[in-house]
């Protein structure tokens, strides 16, 4: 039986209210959907890797009555496609496009499944996991054919998934908050570098907002190529893209601090060794629940651990006590 749904109708529109045109930058992909479907060809979608980006592509597969089963979203960046798949490509140009779409889905789905639903997926698209995309399109569909029992539903291969990543990416959001060091910098702000297993920056601005009203400080992940702004006073900070030069550009200053910045971390360090338990060395028993719950690959970012050479604390922790005090930044 054809499809009479009125092309530019989403599952939660009612009496046919909610009727969109499709924007002239993504027409195109909407009607090479369109014409997939037709003939029955499986679809690959490239979408920008974000919240935006996602849902985007999901209001374009609901705006040409694309077949779920043979249409994939994918990042545009990592796609592989498969045999026989027909490959679309959101453009950079087209990006902005995506955000109303993506809002209308974003808006539908909490009327109609609620906060549980939509906090699965803003988490779930934090992750870094390379099936991110589909996995949430199969969520939102899946969400929008249950309604708010989705969530009840725990026994279902989709709902499993986005559990999945929501509960990485949370875990990995409390990391940020325990671990995240600032360093004061000559100009009376704060920085902070931190390199997290996920896009949890924006998740956590606000925490750090709360924690930090008084200060100006800024936040840098140079994996995510995300930062956050924050003026002092402010209730809110404010969260940027950046291209890989001003990642690189803000990087090469995370060592310029200010010297009494440097005193008290070296302190912090020679405080740190003197009150730490044996058995916490890589021979020890202890090492393994250390690693456990303080990762080691964060350890970097940490100026009571850090001992790669790249790292601005380098060589502070390997100091037989008493003679950290006289390490400095750069020396040997």
């Amino acid at each position: 039986m054809p499809d009479k749904r009125r092309r530019g109708s989403f599952p939660s529109s009612e009496n046919g209210q909610g009727e969109e045109v499709v924007p002239a930058g993504l027409r195109g992909i909407v009607e090479s959907l369109v014409a997939a479907r037709d003939e029955g060809a499986p679809v690959v979608l490239g979408v920008p890797r974000s919240m935006e980006g996602v849902l985007g592509g999901v209001a374009l597969t609901y705006l040409a009555h694309s077949d779920p089963s043979s249409t994939r979203v994918c990042d545009r960046k990592e796609l592989q496609p498969g045999l026989l798949e027909r490959v679309l490509l959101v453009s950079e140009a087209s990006e902005d496009e995506l955000v109303p779409l993506a809002r209308r889905v974003w808006q539908s789905l909490g009327r109609r499944c609620g906060a549980g639903c939509t906090n699965r997926i803003l988490y779930a698209c934090a992750s870094d996991d390379q099936g991110m995309p589909q996995v949430v399109s199969r969520y939102v569909r899946l969400s929008f054919s249950l309604g708010r029992t989705v969530t009840t539903s725990l026994a279902h291969a989709d709902v499993l998934a986005i559990d999945t990543l929501a509960r990485q990416v949370s875990s990995e959001c409390e990391k940020t908050r325990q671990f995240a060091r600032f360093s004061h910098l000559p100009n009376g702000g704060w920085f902070c570098s931190f390199s997290p297993r996920a896009n949890t920056l924006p998740l956590c601005a606000q925490h750090f907002s709360r924690r930090m009203r008084g200060d100006r400080f800024c936040m840098l992940d140079p994996i995510h190529g995300v930062a956050v702004f924050h003026e002092a006073g402010e209730r809110t900070a404010r969260v940027a893209r950046l291209d890989p030069g001003m990642v690189r550009q803000m990087g090469e200053g995370a060592s310029d601090v200010d010297a009494e910045e440097r005193r008290f971390q070296e302190m912090w360090a020679t405080f740190y060794r003197s009150m730490e338990l044996p058995g916490r060395d890589a021979a020890s028993r202890g090492y393994d629940l250390r690693i456990q719950f303080m990762p080691k690959r964060l350890w970097d970012s940490l100026p009571e651990l850090a001992k790669t050479p790249a790292s601005p604390f380098a060589g502070w922790a390997s100091k037989p006590q008493g003679a950290v005090g006289q390490q400095r930044i750069g020396d040997s």
